[in-house]
């Protein structure tokens, strides 16, 4: 047995997103082209984001080719990614206030491999479900989407923002590209004779 390559064929991710929910089947399809006979047996190592290896499993076998010498694994990491993730819980938060959700995300890294023959993918995984016949990728979170939100009147609601770069800064009243327009007394913003709006620099 030879292994000529690993390709993982299924990752999940959608675009650039790679926020990938963990509550509902999160299962990574992996192609395994060989020569001679059929591998025993395909190796994925959890790692985290430092490359410590948390645990080592074996995928399982989903589908042999008919027309080459390709076998399909499956890894089913659901419950193995929630196993290394730590518990996060909901908290009272004052109005108007920004706060950081301890442990709602994890990033890994699963490198899959057969001898020297290997490839890895790394994403972030949520505290989240999806709908059946959703994606895992959770791209309206991951890019922020504008969501109209309700609650009972004159209670507060919770809105969560994902920050995919620890090194953004993001803030609550912050003015937006139209607040930055000039006005006059009235209120009414500045145009030219182009009806081009006057920014304030």
């Amino acid at each position: 047995m030879a292994v000529s390559s690993i390709t993982i064929v299924q990752d999940n991710k959608v675009g650039n997103c790679d926020l990938l929910s963990v509550h509902n089947p999160l299962v990574f399809l992996i192609d395994v082209v060989y020569t001679s006979t059929v591998p025993d047996a395909l190796f994925c190592e959890l790692q985290d984001s430092d490359s410590n290896v948390l645990n080592t499993f074996s995928a399982i076998p989903y589908e042999d080719s008919s027309t080459e010498s390709k076998r399909t694994y499956a890894f089913i990491a659901s419950n193995v990614l929630k196993a290394y993730m730590d518990d996060f819980e909901d908290f009272e938060t004052d109005e108007g206030t920004l706060d950081f959700v301890e442990n709602i995300t994890k990033k890994f890294v699963l490198r899959f491999y057969i001898d020297s023959i290997e490839t890895s993918i790394a994403f972030t995984a949520i505290h989240a479900a999806r709908q059946f016949g959703e994606l895992q990728a959770l791209t309206e979170i991951y890019n922020n989407n504008n969501e109209r939100y309700y609650t009972g009147k004159n209670n507060p609601v919770y809105i969560y923002i994902y920050n995919s770069d620890e090194n953004n800064n993001i803030s609550i009243g912050a003015p937006t590209s139209d607040d930055l327009y000039a006005l006059d007394y009235d209120d009414v913003v500045f145009v030219d004779s182009d009806d081009s709006r006057f920014k304030i620099l």
